[in-house]
Order: C-alpha cells, then sequence, then structure tokens
C-alpha cells in the first residue's frame, strides 16, 4: 500500500534506500506501525503512528455529521520525519520534533485514507497534539468541536503573516493569551 500510494518513492528522494517495518499489536486495542530507514533499530523511525478502530466518535456531534454511530480508524499519534536529517539553523524544530520532517502530509493523507476505505470505516479520527498538528489536519479533517475549529483557524487567520513555526512555539510556550488574559490551550 505504501509502494501503491507513493510513500516509499517519495522516502527514496529523501536519501533512505530499503526500508524496513515493524507492527506491533499491544494488549490494548491500538496497533502501532514503524517504517525504519534500512533495519530495524531503536533509534528514530521514519514513520510511526499508533491507531485504533473505533466503534464511534465522541457525543454530540456538530451539524453535518451523521447521527448514526460511526466506524473510525483513530490515529493517537502520527510521526513523520527523517532520521538520516538534522535540524539546522534555518529548519529548526516544531514543538515535539525530534527530527526534521519529511513533507509528506499529502502523500501520508492518501494512504490514510486508502486505509480508511480498506477497513471499511466511515471516517478516519485523529488527535492532534500540537496547535501545529492542528493547523495541518484542518486541511484533511473537520474538527469534531466546531468551536475548537473556529479558535484554532482564527489564529492562524490573525498571525497569518506569522511563520506557522513561531506561531506554534507561542502556543506551545504559553504565550498566547484569550481575550480574559488567560493562556490559551
Amino acid at each position: 500500500m505504501l509502494e501503491k500510494k507513493g510513500f516509499l518513492k517519495e522516502s527514496r528522494k529523501r536519501g533512505s534506500g530499503r526500508f524496513s517495518f515493524r507492527s506491533i499489536r499491544p494488549p490494548i486495542r491500538c496497533r502501532r506501525l514503524q517504517i525504519f530507514v534500512g533495519e530495524k533499530t531503536p533509534g528514530p523511525a521514519w514513520s510511526t503512528s499508533r491507531s485504533a478502530k473505533c466503534a464511534s466518535i465522541p457525543r454530540p456531534l456538530p451539524a453535518g455529521f451523521p447521527e448514526t454511530p460511526l466506524r473510525t480508524l483513530a490515529f493517537e499519534w502520527l510521526t513523520l520525519q527523517n532520521p538520516l536529517a538534522q535540524f539546522t539553523e534555518k529548519r529548526g524544530a516544531l514543538p515535539g520534533q525530534l527530527r526534521p520532517g519529511l513533507g509528506m502530509s499529502k502523500r501520508i493523507m492518501d494512504v490514510l485514507a486508502f486505509l480508511g476505505k480498506r477497513t471499511r470505516q466511515d471516517a478516519l479520527l485523529a488527535f492532534p497534539a500540537f496547535y501545529h498538528n492542528a493547523v495541518l489536519f484542518s486541511r484533511y479533517f473537520r474538527f469534531v468541536n466546531p468551536e475548537k475549529e473556529g479558535e484554532v483557524l482564527a489564529i492562524r487567520r490573525t498571525f497569518q503573516r506569522m511563520p506557522i513555526k513561531q506561531l506554534a512555539w507561542i502556543v506551545h510556550l504559553n504565550c498566547l493569551r484569550t481575550e480574559d488574559g488567560s493562556v490559551y490551550e
């Protein structure tokens, strides 16, 4: 599937040669998939995801979502990083990054959508851990909470001239305040 959707081809362009994979199904309902450059090592993987099939998503749902329970494929975390690269002065880390990203979000979203269709899910569900993840996911997903969607997009629109990296750190370091002076979360 990764080859068919062009993920591995694009990864090879970024300096990787051979890949190895590890899929782990712990006792809980999640499955973890790791893609390594070369042999499986304890070091950073090219990509790591943890996913689970969920019977339904939280209620109440905003307008436009079906009322019937949805079968979802939930992604608790997704890491796309290049373990062969280092951060530079020009290209520093975003909050939570250990290695530079791959710049392949569109490719991985195609893979995830394909996976959702193959497993006959009604929807994909993602949990962005950082502000910049929420902004990125907003290109591909609808928020379950429309108020949070409005907040995330309004902040981005308000600071549209600011690089996303700078804004991500402002949010992460609790430097952004709401109208009442409290820290934005």
